[in-house]
């Protein structure tokens, strides 16, 4: 069946980047040069990672232990706005030079 076929390294790659490039879009992080779209794969998957920690609290651990995990969360997103705030001043300021 096809559930259990394995999947050759050439579909595991276009799956993750089908992954991350639905992270991009998530948080609108799209115009970021390769070195940190890099460093943004790197997150994004600290951050699926994350997301199973957050599952696996709010079942088998305390309150304090899930609100943290929330607060981690909300965290994380307000980074990815600041990394594309930064990246827009960046972008105003390249073009401000070229003129």
């Amino acid at each position: 069946m096809g559930l259990l076929r394995k999947q050759t390294p050439e579909e595991k790659a276009a799956k993750e980047k089908e992954k991350l490039q639905k992270f991009i879009n998530k948080y609108h992080l799209n115009g970021l040069t390769k070195e940190d779209l890099a460093d943004i794969q790197e997150i994004a998957h600290d951050y699926w990672g994350m997301g199973l920690l957050k599952f696996g609290s709010h079942f088998g651990g305390n309150s304090a232990e899930a609100a943290t995990v929330d607060f981690l969360s909300i965290i994380a997103r307000q980074n990815f706005i600041i990394i594309r705030k930064l990246n827009d001043i960046l972008n105003t300021l390249n073009q401000k030079d070229k003129e």
